[in-house]
């Protein structure tokens, strides 16, 4: 998916697509992922709108901050193509949490 059209494939083979992913994670999954910030949140960063208090790491990596209610914590930083890049984020909020580790960056002209 992407922030103006989500894809759900379920376990049974159904496909569901809906052009308001938040909307459509909040029925099918229960929870609602702003999938508007997590271009920035994979990054380890918030969003440009963001204006909240962020921890650093001692290298000045951005490691923790709270978007949305949903709790995100960045780590396993590394160089990639001069950019500071993590390679495990964490996500939170309520009972839900998602990892998401990154073996890869791949940057691109996006």
């Amino acid at each position: 998916g992407n922030p103006q059209m989500l894809q759900i494939n379920k376990s049974d083979g159904e496909t569901i697509t809906s052009d308001e992913p938040e909307l459509l994670s909040q029925q099918q999954l229960g929870w609602s992922l702003p999938l508007k910030n997590l271009p920035f949140w994979i990054k380890g960063t918030p969003s440009p709108t963001f204006d909240q208090r962020i921890t650093f790491t001692e290298n000045g990596d951005p490691a923790k901050f709270i978007e949305s209610d949903w709790h995100v914590d960045a780590s396993r930083y590394d160089e990639v193509m001069g950019f500071r890049l993590p390679g495990k984020v964490k996500l939170s909020h309520g009972g839900v949490t998602i990892t998401l580790i990154i073996n890869q960056w791949q940057l691109g002209d996006t």
